[in-house]
């Protein structure tokens, strides 16, 4: 093959496989984007949503009233827990558990907020008003799954938009693009 050629095809070679690198190279940030990172304190939703069976909105006060769900604060959650002074299932007092003890000393009494990790967190250009999607009925497993199985919360779905049009679809909810996006 002549060096021109060699060149040529090269050249056609490049152009031809830019466009998957790229694609490739977006999708690699795109999934990295939407991963988990560890939460600065330990909640266990098995325990809290499962076995304890707290509803969602107990402790994510306001999303049936707003477009977020909100964290809890650590007065709520010290509202619960300064109150357990039963045993545990090895026998130790409640609130002698090691995490009850990092809640008390490290937020507690430092009245110190955690600062929560989003697991969910939309890009800045798609409004997600959960008021809207509770009113119609829809119950949290069908977009976060079965967190009462999880002691980590992890995202169920990442939510792209061909997963939310298919369920507007499904539910006879409007398409329109003004309906999701600014």
């Amino acid at each position: 093959m002549a060096p021109e050629h060699k060149l040529l095809a090269s050249i056609r070679l490049l152009v031809l496989s830019a466009p998957v690198v790229l694609i490739a190279s977006f999708i690699g940030v795109y999934e990295y984007s939407w991963r988990v990172k560890p939460q600065p304190f330990p909640f266990n939703h098995q325990l809290h949503a499962g076995i304890r069976q707290i509803d969602c909105k107990y402790c994510h006060r306001g999303t049936d009233k707003g477009s977020s769900a909100g964290v809890p604060s650590i007065s709520d959650c010290w509202s619960c827990h300064q109150n357990l002074t039963g045993v545990g299932s090895n026998k130790e007092p409640v609130i002698d558990r090691p995490n009850v003890q990092k809640l008390l000393k490290e937020y507690v009494e430092q009245k110190k907020e955690i600062n929560w990790y989003k697991v969910y967190d939309m890009p800045e250009h798609v409004k997600f008003p959960h008021r809207a999607h509770i009113n119609a009925g829809l119950q949290c497993v069908e977009c976060h799954g079965k967190v009462e199985e999880m002691q980590v919360v992890k995202m169920n779905q990442v939510p792209h938009m061909g997963w939310c049009v298919s369920c507007h679809r499904a539910k006879n909810a409007p398409v329109d693009c003004t309906v999701c996006h600014y």
